[in-house]
C-alpha cells in the first residue's frame, strides 16, 4: 500500500522507469498513435490529453481519426462515468508497469 502523502513519488517513480514506446498506444493496425496526434494537434497543455472520440469504452475504434484532444478533467469525468473506477495500490502499479501480474 502506498503511505499518505508518497502517491505524488509512487506515481513519479512509475512513469520514470517507463521507456515512452511501450506507453504508446497502437492503433487497429498496430501501428504507434502518440506521435501522429501530436503531429495532428500539436503539443498538449498541462490540463489536455488525447483521447478516442467515441471513447473505446463506449466501442470506438483505435484509430487516428477517432484522436481528439480533449480537456483532460473532463475527459477523466465522463469515463469514469463509463466504466467502473479501479483503485490500483503499489503492487497494481507495479505489475502493469512490467507487464506481469500483482505481487
Amino acid at each position: 500500500m502506498i503511505k499518505k502523502g508518497d502517491a505524488d513519488f509512487a506515481l513519479e517513480l512509475f512513469f520514470l522507469v517507463k521507456n515512452p514506446e511501450y506507453l504508446d498506444m497502437e492503433d487497429d493496425k498496430g501501428k504507434p498513435l502518440f506521435q501522429r496526434a501530436v503531429k495532428k494537434f500539436g503539443a498538449l497543455a498541462e490540463d489536455e490529453m488525447f483521447s478516442f472520440v467515441p471513447a473505446l469504452a463506449t466501442g470506438g475504434e483505435p484509430q487516428i481519426g477517432n484522436v481528439d484532444k480533449v480537456d483532460l478533467f473532463a475527459q477523466f469525468d465522463l469515463l469514469r462515468q463509463l466504466v467502473e473506477p479501479r483503485v490500483f495500490d503499489d503492487k497494481d502499479m507495479i505489475a502493469h508497469g512490467w507487464g506481469g501480474k500483482p505481487l
